[in-house]
Formats: C-alpha cells, sequence, structure tokens
C-alpha cells in the first residue's frame, strides 16, 4: 500500500508576472543586449580580418 505524504506547511511562493516597472525598462534591457551582441559580433569580424592579413590574405579579394 502506498500512502502520500504532504507537507505540514505549504509555502507561499509568489512569482510575479512583472517587476512593477514600466515596459520601456524590458525594451531598455533588450536594447543592451543588442548592443552587446552586434560588437561582439564586429570583435569577431575585426579577429578575422587581422588573422587573414597575417597570413598574407587580402580579405577584399575573397
Amino acid at each position: 500500500m502506498v500512502q502520500q505524504l504532504t507537507p505540514d506547511i505549504v509555502p507561499d511562493v509568489v512569482y510575479p508576472d512583472s517587476d512593477g516597472q514600466p515596459m520601456s525598462d524590458k525594451t531598455e534591457q533588450f536594447r543592451w543586449i543588442v548592443i552587446i551582441k552586434e560588437n561582439k559580433e564586429r570583435q569577431r569580424y575585426q579577429d578575422l580580418l587581422v588573422r587573414l592579413q597575417a597570413r598574407g590574405i587580402d580579405p577584399e579579394n575573397l
């Protein structure tokens, strides 16, 4: 026979859908995420150009 145990104390945890901030706060966070992502892409591209030039390859002729 299986007996299901129930906890004596039920936690009263509430996970809000919002932090109370206006939606523009989320837009600002998104904007920073995009800025960081684009900067990382530019950095990778610049690193690639430097590596190609170090090997004597002209990136414009690819």
